[in-house]
């Protein structure tokens, strides 16, 4: 019998951020405050999460990502990482909402794969071009 395990992705606070793996209905959390270099620190984190509950990426069968509204950055970050991995691993990704509990994660069901997601930001980005 093969276990199931979900990853869980929530980088859209301004505050902190966790990233979770349901594995066989056993959660293991890891939460950490928000700085600088998202593209650094949540692989950073996602591999403290897997040594944390014993698993290997390979067994993760479905990835949940909270896609906002949120911090433009974290959200942006978090959708882009859960998007690769699913790619990587040929896995569905799922788009969930802000309110979304992880803990629900206990009882999944895969019926359609999601090719990417696109993130939700809560106001338009501010990007500026340098004067000529």
């Amino acid at each position: 019998m093969t276990k199931k395990s979900a990853l869980f992705i929530d980088t859209s606070g301004f505050d902190n951020a966790v990233v979770a793996i349901n594995h066989s209905g056993r959660i293991t959390e890891v939460k950490f405050p928000i700085h600088q270099n998202w593209s650094e620190q949540l692989p950073r984190q996602i591999a403290l999460l897997f040594k944390k509950a014993g698993i290997k990426m390979s067994e993760i069968e479905v990835i949940y990502v909270v896609r906002g509204p949120g911090s433009f950055s974290g959200t942006r970050t978090g959708v882009s990482f859960g998007n690769a991995l699913a790619l990587a691993l040929n896995i569905p990704v799922f788009g969930v909402k802000n309110s979304f509990n992880y803990l629900t994660m206990r009882n999944f069901t895969v019926k359609i794969f999601r090719k990417y997601i696109k993130p939700v930001y809560s106001s338009p980005p501010h990007i500026t071009r340098p004067k000529k």
